[in-house]
């Protein structure tokens, strides 16, 4: 509270502001502050929610950096690319299928982390997030997925990966480790083909492809099991 800063430093409960806030306003100045503070929180929550502004956020619980996400493709060029390091979550929402249908046109490639070796030391080791590739303008659906990351090395090592003979690492190493081993298999290309899979797997009856949310595919073996099922 920038009126009574020892309330934020002391983490005053909402009753201690709310019992105080008469005092606070008391003179012509803070009132003053307050409105216009007031008047630029609520006028920036109706902009982030707008579907003038954010129309493919409609029908989804919005939050900044999926408001990010819609205005950087407004600020590329007509060949223009992105890359957007973000929260996983727009992939996993079953509501989200408005806001898929406009990422999966643009998405050059999707992959996939965990955080267990704390890469970000001030996130959560269980946090998922993602590296994803935005292209300027949408086009026919083809982008590459990768799930199950611990280190974004691996990506460039298992798309230049040419040892098809090898196992596909798991998850951890045999000796417990959390495995950054990469493997060509590792790099699943996806298409409307295979979000209609994922669609029949996933969604309910007759949902549209593009909307279908994105499983994680450790690898390309995967999407067979996922036909078959």
């Amino acid at each position: 509270c920038e009126l009574a800063p020892t309330l934020g430093v002391r983490e005053a409960r909402s009753a201690d502001f709310n019992a105080k806030r008469m005092q606070l306003l008391e003179s012509a100045d803070a009132r003053e502050f307050y409105a216009g503070q007031f008047r630029q929180r609520q006028g920036g929550t109706a902009i982030l929610n707008s579907p003038r502004v954010y129309a493919e956020l409609v029908g989804i619980q919005t939050n900044l950096y999926k408001n990010f996400i819609v205005r950087s493709w407004s600020l590329l060029a007509e060949h223009g690319i992105a890359g957007l390091l973000h929260p996983d979550g727009p992939y996993d929402d079953a509501n989200g299928g408005k806001f898929r249908r406009a990422i999966y046109p643009r998405l050059r490639a999707h992959y996939h982390h965990k955080n267990e070796l704390q890469l970000f030391l001030d996130v959560d080791h269980h946090t998922d997030y993602s590296i994803n590739i935005y292209a300027g303008t949408s086009g026919d659906i083809r982008f590459r997925h990768m799930s199950n990351l611990f280190h974004p090395q691996t990506i460039a090592a298992s798309i230049s990966h040419n040892r098809a003979t090898e196992a596909v690492p798991g998850i951890k190493s045999d000796d417990n480790r959390w495995s950054i081993r990469p493997h060509g298999h590792r790099v699943v290309t996806v298409t409307e083909r295979e979000l209609q899979l994922f669609a029949d797997l996933l969604e309910e009856d007759g949902a549209d492809a593009k909307t279908s949310r994105l499983p994680q595919l450790h690898s390309q073996e995967l999407v067979g099991v996922i036909a078959k099922i």
